[in-house]
């Protein structure tokens, strides 16, 4: 009777023992046949049915064999083999997630070195045409500088090597680099990087503090530090190719804004920019000189309160019909601005008046002061493109509207929308009292889409035209908004690279036109609510009290045993 019970007792242990490599087997199956998953196959839904079925096996095998499991676990030499086989599989899956993440991190590298540091064509042309050797001094460590500036300088001197030196010179070394290159000696300087034409007499150079490297643009939250290293390094390289500065003339002399004015009000910010950019900057009185000077390489009217004079609008289109290029600002009559361009704008049959361009569907209101900004939409024009395929906004305050007379418009002009409200804005023709809560415009209003930022160009030969930009509003552009809560969001960089995009396009000097970066992609992970609390309750309490315990359990069995 008992070699019967015995008997019976090995089958169910051999019969458990069987089912349980057959689940085994299933389930290794099932992993084996993932790895063969193509699109629109079904080895998806077999492989799932295969584990399905090998687990419930599994499960099974060890129903059956349960006595004979707790009889096997309950032996000693059992607890010691598993306390074994769980420090081998501990130490195994910390050296297995080393190695994975160490992987990861060398493909991310190697990733960032072959993707985001490879030049744009831009870049690339830039560097081929260079006709005279560079440069390019950091003022820092090599150490120290960030991965993705060192990476983009070692892309530019692997695409020319033989015209492309690159110098890491630390400052407390070369202290004399400051003065020589005109860097401040303070923590901004840190960082800066000159580049230099080769054995130049004078010395030719221009330079970026490491700030000039970055962006800001509205994110969640709060606003994206976006890497524009590309973009400025090869806006330099080209600028130094040129042999000519390029003259801007500012009018004065009818209350126009000034780029000599630092305070809330002026345009100190932009005239710095110029400067970085290889233009110079002279100012212009018509009442005095009569006449726009001949090195007048571009006519900025910057807002003007008071009215231009006949006389002095004459000149200006005199200036203009010889091939001149003019950037237009003008702020709507509501802030008693009267700048007397009507018969100017005429000329190149653009109208405008005293409305103001309201749009329910695109208003914003992001400071104190509860002034009401306007974002508008985006035309197709080489000005533009790049804000407009990034969907950066531009926000306006107050902007006046321009519209089209079609019937008077010259066959060989050909005028543009850059920005214009939606279909539901309009032009306000009560601007002393503007119904903000109104959502359509009275008879008699400016019926929408109004325009507020216009391109002109006009062709008069071969290689001449006239080219004008007019911008219906200026205090987007002042020094308050660069320092203002429109610059934290990144609003005023979107802004100021409209006017530069504007200027280069009137000069002619479409390679300035930003070469908008390359997007660097956030690697991070979001915890948020219960997600944090139970990452911080497991390494910081479970994690140590577990390895304490463990130690104090296997301290307290030795001195039993012993």
């Amino acid at each position: 009777m008992e070699v019967g019970i015995n008997m019976e007792t090995d089958s169910k242990k051999e019969y458990s023992k069987l089912i349980g490599i057959v689940g085994l087997l299933l389930i290794i199956a099932s992993w084996i046949l993932s790895f063969f998953e193509t699109a629109g196959s079904n080895l998806s839904y077999i492989s799932y049915v295969v584990l399905g079925i090998g687990v419930f096996i599994e499960i099974l095998a060890v129903i059956l064999g349960y006595p004979f499991i707790r009889e096997y676990f309950m032996k000693r030499g059992t607890r010691k083999g598993l306390t074994s086989t769980l420090i081998i599989i501990i130490v195994g899956t910390v050296f297995v997630s080393l190695y994975y993440i160490t992987k990861v991190h060398l493909q991310w590298e190697k990733d960032l070195s072959t993707k985001l540091f490879s030049l744009s064509k831009q870049s690339k042309d830039a560097i081929k045409t260079l006709k005279s050797p560079l440069n390019i001094i950091v003022l820092s460590e090599k150490e120290r500088v960030e991965d993705n500036t060192r990476e983009l300088l070692k892309a530019y001197r692997d695409e020319q090597k033989e015209m492309i030196d690159i110098e890491y010179r630390p400052p407390f070394r070369y202290p004399e680099l400051f003065d020589k290159y005109k860097i401040p000696k303070d923590p901004r300087g840190l960082g800066a990087i000159i580049i230099e034409k080769r054995d130049s007499k004078p010395l030719h150079y221009l330079s970026l503090l490491r700030q000039d490297l970055y962006d800001y643009v509205p994110g969640r939250g709060r606003p994206q530090q976006v890497f524009k290293g590309e973009s400025k390094i090869t806006e330099k390289i080209a600028l130094l190719q040129e042999t000519k500065k390029l003259t801007i003339y500012n009018s004065e002399g009818h209350g126009e804004k000034s780029f000599e004015n630092s305070e809330r009000n002026g345009y100190s910010q932009l005239k710095n920019t110029l400067l970085r950019e290889n233009y110079q900057l002279k100012t212009l009185s018509l009442l005095t000189e009569k006449k726009v000077p001949k090195d007048c390489d571009l006519l900025i009217i910057a807002s003007p309160i008071q009215p231009f004079s006949p006389k002095e609008i004459e000149a200006v289109i005199t200036y203009l019909k010889k091939g001149g290029k003019a950037l237009i600002l003008m702020d709507p009559e509501v802030q008693k601005v009267k700048p007397g361009l009507a018969k100017l704008l005429a000329e190149w049959s653009i109208k405008s008046d005293h409305s103001i361009v309201l749009d329910p569907k695109a208003t914003a209101v992001l400071d104190r002061t509860g002034r009401v900004f306007q974002v508008g939409l985006y035309g197709h024009h080489r000005i533009i493109e790049g804000l407009s395929s990034k969907n950066l906004r531009i926000l306006f305050y107050l902007a006046r509207p321009f519209w089209i007379d079609t019937d008077k418009q010259r066959s060989n002009v050909t005028i543009t929308p850059l920005i214009f409200s939606s279909e539901l804005g309009w032009g306000e023709r009560d601007p002393l009292n503007p119904r903000l809560d109104k959502n359509k415009p009275d008879p008699s209003d400016l019926k929408g889409p109004v325009n507020y930022v216009l391109a002109v160009e006009e062709k008069l030969g071969k290689d001449k035209e006239i080219r004008l930009v007019l911008i219906g509003d200026s205090d987007f552009l002042t020094n308050e908004m660069a320092r203002g809560i429109t610059s934290a969001l990144g609003y005023y960089g979107n802004a100021k690279d409209l006017f530069m995009n504007s200027v280069s396009w009137l000069t002619k000097q479409e390679k300035k036109i930003t070469i908008r970066p390359k997007e660097v992609k956030r690697r991070t992970l979001d915890l948020i609510g219960n997600r944090k609390t139970m990452i911080w309750v497991i390494s910081l309490l479970i994690l140590p009290f577990s390895v304490v315990g463990l130690g104090m359990a296997v301290y307290s069995k030795k001195k039993k045993m012993k």
